[in-house]
């Protein structure tokens, strides 16, 4: 947990700190205390370091460590480093011949993985979700492989199992199956995000799947 110093009122705060899903300003925490130098709430007031002697009056829009903050005096909004383009778009990087976007991921069945997107994340605890879904049988389908791996840490999380199936568009599968995931890095890691369509055997496919993210969300620690 780090101590920030105060001036009056408002406590002294790093740019980089938040940007930083699991630095102490942005972990909530219900019984949290200004004293304490800890805990988000929707309205929370900072004085952002700018510069070594320059300081900007930041408050936070909300209490989930991914909420941003901005200036009062109407400077660029600070937002904590998270998963972009989170139904696919211009933030990932797709394979030739493959697509990400709306949810829709296409793949070619050749190039592995589909699409990635690499995230840098501070050590600490992250929560997120997916949901999923693919299309056709039990015994003939596509699916999505989402498989997460820190550059330091290794593998983080992999999910591979049969979602809920629609017979022809898994976009338009109803009761998408939601996934909730968790990940710990002990130190500032590069984390990957891989993105590929499978099929009932587990091996590339050339089709669609449904893939959706939330934000990450920076997990308190334990008191």
């Amino acid at each position: 947990m780090t101590v920030y110093a105060t001036l009056g009122n408002l406590l002294l705060v790093p740019i980089a700190d938040l940007q930083n899903l699991a630095s102490t300003i942005n972990v909530h925490g219900d019984t949290r205390k200004v004293a304490d130098s800890t805990g988000k709430k929707r309205g929370t007031e900072v004085l952002c370091i700018v510069t070594g002697t320059t300081y900007a009056e930041a408050i936070s829009k909300g209490p989930k460590s991914s909420d941003e903050w901005f200036r009062v005096d109407g400077g660029a909004l600070y937002t904590p480093v998270n998963i972009l383009d989170l139904l696919g778009g211009a933030a990932w990087t797709d394979s030739a011949g493959c697509s990400y976007d709306a949810g829709l991921l296409t793949a070619d069945g050749t190039d592995d993985p589909t699409s990635t997107q690499d995230v840098v994340l501070q050590a600490g605890t992250y929560r997120g979700t997916i949901t999923v879904a693919g299309e056709g049988t039990t015994g003939d389908h596509d699916r999505p492989l989402v498989v997460i791996t820190g550059d330091e840490d290794g593998p983080l999380f992999t999910y591979n199992s049969v979602p809920v199936l629609h017979p022809t568009a898994a976009e338009s599968a109803t009761n998408k199956t939601v996934v909730d995931f968790e990940f710990t890095l002990t130190e500032e890691n590069t984390v990957t995000i891989e993105l590929s369509v499978v099929n009932e055997a587990g091996s590339l496919e050339a089709g669609s799947a449904y893939v959706a993210f939330s934000l990450l969300e920076a997990v308190a620690p334990a008191a």
